[in-house]
């Protein structure tokens, strides 16, 4: 069975083909390149963090080597560190033994 299409049937199907094909076109190459453009700035804001949390890491690690240099020069800190790991290995290598916990209070008061 063929149906014979009206002409104004078929103007109205030519002009509404001519109008959508150009606006889903353009519809999809919107979406293309705004996602692409989201995808992009979410790279960037991560490489953003990723570089102020790399200068944090670095600036604690000099503030560590500072202290670190500081504590090595200071005898109270070597004699400390001496007479804590005599008592940690005396104590079965336990910190919550009477013997550690004197020593500690000891060394808060020096």
């Amino acid at each position: 069975m063929s149906r014979k299409w009206k002409l104004s049937q078929k103007l109205i199907g030519a002009f509404l083909l001519v109008g959508l094909l150009p606006f889903c076109t353009l519809a999809a190459i919107s979406l293309y390149s705004s996602s692409r453009a989201l995808s992009e700035q979410a790279f960037q804001q991560l490489i953003a963090v990723r570089e102020i949390k790399k200068g944090q890491l670095q600036a604690y690690l000099v503030d560590l080597k500072a202290q670190l240099t500081v504590f090595s020069q200071d005898p109270l800190c070597k004699t400390a560190l001496v007479q804590f790991d005599k008592t940690y290995e005396a104590a079965g290598n336990s910190v919550s033994s009477p013997a550690w916990e004197k020593l500690a209070k000891r060394m808060i008061n020096a």
